[in-house]
């Protein structure tokens, strides 16, 4: 018989998974970066990330799907993050639907120990590797009449993170510390570029080195 192909799959199911990897995360967040994230003071480092945000139609899709009357209200507010306000981010940790995820040095100097560090790192690239579904192309710069097209580049990259997330949570599970180093390695092998240079420093003064990595 010959061969059938695959249908791609829908726009509305691929957003379901994206908002459902959001939330994994948004689960494993506390634990990875305990209060480091609520340390941020009213001179945010990314005060114009909700302006990228709301130039996004995909974004803007996830935001109005899977926070309602919340993302509204909070869409008209004039301000460059409405989450923001005098005393600083509003936000609670884990709850982050505008602030994106990043590795800032406070997050890295608040990992205690080498692959803690590994997967705080690991966990927080998720989302934006992600949304670079493939070479030329951002899924935050697609127009919402063309996520259609890309459906099948966003499958795939939706079933990558899905296996990283997948990594993070069986890391957050165990406290043995020959498992979390294992799961640790195997994310540097999934995704060698999370350790940039500056990790590595960050690894070393922890005494969690090159040889490790590379073995």
């Amino acid at each position: 018989m010959p061969a059938t192909n695959t249908p791609s799959p829908s726009v509305a199911d691929l957003q379901e998974r994206y908002t459902d990897l959001e939330r994994r995360i948004h689960a494993l967040w506390p634990a990875h970066f305990r209060d480091a994230c609520s340390r941020c003071t009213r001179i945010c480092c990314r005060p114009h990330m909700f302006e990228d945000i709301l130039s996004s139609d995909w974004l803007c899709d996830i935001g109005e799907k899977a926070y309602g009357p919340w993302w509204q209200t909070r869409t008209q507010a004039n301000t460059l993050c409405p989450a923001l306000d005098e005393d600083g981010c509003i936000l609670a940790v884990g709850k982050h639907p505008f602030c994106r995820y990043f590795s800032c040095d406070m997050l890295l100097d608040a990992s205690p120990d080498g692959p803690t560090l590994i997967a705080d790192l690991f966990l927080s690239g998720i989302l934006i590797q992600v949304c670079r579904i493939k070479k030329g192309a951002s899924l935050l710069q697609i127009p919402r009449h063309d996520f259609a097209r890309y459906a099948r580049d966003i499958d795939a990259a939706l079933t990558r993170g899905e296996t990283e997330i997948r990594l993070c949570e069986a890391f957050s599970r165990t406290a043995d510390p020959n498992d979390r180093e294992r799961l640790a390695l195997r994310m540097v092998a999934l995704r060698p570029a999370a350790i940039t240079p500056s990790a590595t420093a960050q690894l070393a003064k922890r005494g969690f080195f090159s040889a490790e990595i590379n073995r």
